[in-house]
């Protein structure tokens, strides 16, 4: 998709579902055949009289965390099958090609893009064994909170992104007044803040529904960003994300850190940049490995390269995609967990992003005195060796919810989604959990 010169990054991303789909395709079977329901979004009712309270059913008898992702790695999502190639979802390039295009749009706002397709392996935990080196991290370095979004002011200090969706989804974004009288936006009774598509209305095949995008209305250069997510949206069309993205995408950059389509059950993290801007595969640590001499733990990452080339003028828009390959990071396995926290430090040595489930959040986060030298490897890191920090500069965050679009539309079909999209966009029941919750964004500097 383009808008001009700028084409989304949300359309770059359904190039990368073809590998993230691949994984998806056999992972969900053997992750969500035998499990119950997911919980519903929330574990506290809306405001009495809200008109989305079919979001909130009586509460299911919580599931077993330990049944569904036991210690056991055989009862884990089973490798793909090494037919399932990015060449499965191949098709018209141009048409996955999915950046999120004008993300930013307040006057002029950019693009979200979508990461490439990933490798044919399917992403495994990394074992690493540190050795004995020091850290070249300054290990002083005090993180001070300079902005807080939580709680009944969550939403006081966004914008509410309220014209047409440049990802080609079949939504309407809604003013802050509409969402909020809608009830699509509003904070619960314990502070936890809720954006949510329409999951009242019976539209018309071929109609829009209803949909929330939020942008900060300030904007920052580097800093360490702690989005607490309670509950992130999942399900047939739904694409979810939550960026950072700069006023003049391309050149401003966009870090995607929490992306994904449908019943996908790992996150999909991606940059998108200017020319000049690459992935420094040397920063991988393969699964097994053992951190060299020369190597510091928190300078190598896990996760599994989808693509090295992060010029949003190339490979149709896909940008430099990293998936995680914690079931646990995404989807209905992220709110099975009770959530999780998504640490994106952006610094003078590059763009680094860690994710930790609700039980492995480290004490220093949730005591808002972070120090990331002690979390070990992150799930990504975009290292300034390939891709300097000026590539990235004025960063707004952004929360939105896409129904369809130019990855989830593009992929409806092959990802196991029953029926068209449009008549599926049409029926409110579809859409008790695409919805966010979520406890806090933080920022330090």
């Amino acid at each position: 998709m383009s808008h001009g010169p700028l084409v989304s990054s949300r359309m770059r991303k359904v190039v990368s579902l073809g590998v993230s789909m691949a994984f998806f395709n056999v992972a969900l079977a053997a992750t969500t055949a035998s499990l119950p329901p997911p919980a519903s979004l929330a574990d506290q009712p809306p405001p009495s009289g809200d008109p989305n309270s079919a979001l909130f059913p009586p509460p299911l008898p919580p599931s077993s965390t330990d049944s569904l992702y036991p210690n056991d790695p055989a009862a884990l999502p089973p490798p793909p099958d090494p037919s399932l190639s990015v060449h499965a979802h191949s098709g018209d390039r141009s048409r996955r090609s999915h950046a999120r295009h004008a993300r930013r749009q307040r006057p002029e706002r950019t693009p979200r893009s979508r990461p490439p397709p990933g490798p044919t392996v399917s992403p495994t935990e990394t074992s690493i064994t540190p050795q004995s080196t020091p850290s070249r991290q300054n290990s002083t370095t005090v993180y001070t909170l300079v902005d807080s979004y939580e709680g009944t002011t969550f939403f006081d200090q966004w914008d509410f992104f309220d014209t047409t969706d440049p990802t080609n989804g079949m939504i309407t974004y809604v003013s802050a007044a509409d969402a909020m009288g809608a009830g699509l936006a509003y904070v619960r009774d314990d502070g936890v803040a809720v954006m949510t598509v329409d999951t009242t209305t019976t539209l018309a095949s071929g109609d829009y529904r209803k949909s929330v995008r939020i942008t900060s209305k300030k904007a920052y250069n580097k800093g360490l960003f702690v989005f607490d997510i309670l509950k992130g949206p999942y399900g047939c069309s739904v694409w979810p994300a939550a960026w950072l993205v700069g006023p003049s995408w391309p050149a401003g950059g966009e870090i995607d850190v929490v992306e994904g389509v449908h019943e996908n059950v790992y996150n999909q993290m991606t940059v998108h940049s200017s020319a000049g801007c690459t992935l420094d595969a040397s920063k991988a640590l393969a699964a097994g490995s053992t951190l060299k001499e020369d190597q510091v733990e928190a300078e190598v990452f896990t996760g599994t390269i989808l693509a090295t080339t992060c010029d949003a003028s190339e490979n149709s828009n896909t940008g430099c995609g990293i998936l995680d390959s914690d079931t646990r990071s995404y989807g209905a396995g992220l709110n099975d967990a009770g959530g999780g926290v998504y640490a994106t430090l952006w610094d003078d040595i590059g763009v680094r992003i860690w994710f930790f489930a609700r039980e492995d959040v480290p004490a220093d986060i949730t005591a808002q005195d972070p120090d990331p030298t002690t979390w070990g490897s992150p799930k990504a890191y975009w290292a300034t060796t390939a891709c300097a920090s000026s590539f990235f500069s004025d960063l707004s965050i952004v929360f939105d919810i896409v129904l369809g679009g130019d990855w989830a539309g593009a992929t409806f079909s092959t990802a196991g989604c029953p029926g068209s999209l449009a008549d599926y966009v049409a029926n409110p029941a579809n859409f008790a959990n695409a919805n966010w919750a979520v406890n806090s964004v933080r920022v330090y500097q």
